[in-house]
């Protein structure tokens, strides 16, 4: 499918495992790191693995984001009630200089 943004992709997506990807849709992940480059700017949906989130994992993913936003005296994080595999999970917005910028905070979220 080629056409319209997202480098020539109609409706890019990007495969991503949980916990990282409910962070990302609901915006508390703001920043998303790869080894290659991306041609894709503006909405790119975000699906998630099928592999179930470790709950240890998932625990040490959200006590990381509660230290990292208390530095900017932020202390009530609304994290995701639930983190399904398996599904098309939400869209994020990306620029190319900034990456994602969350749709949950435009109300792409899926699984809500």
């Amino acid at each position: 499918m080629r056409g319209g943004s997202g480098g020539g992709l109609r409706n890019p997506c990007l495969t991503m495992h949980q916990p990282w990807a409910s962070l990302l849709v609901h915006g508390i992940k703001r920043v998303e790191g790869r080894s290659w480059p991306s041609p894709v700017t503006g909405r790119l949906w975000i699906h998630v693995a099928s592999k179930v989130p470790d709950p240890d994992t998932v625990a040490a993913m959200e006590d990381f984001y509660r230290e990292i936003y208390a530095v900017d005296d932020v202390h009530h994080i609304d994290f995701p009630r639930h983190y399904p595999v398996s599904r098309l999970l939400g869209a994020s917005t990306w620029s190319a200089a900034s990456g994602p910028r969350s749709s949950s905070a435009g109300r792409t979220c899926l699984n809500q």
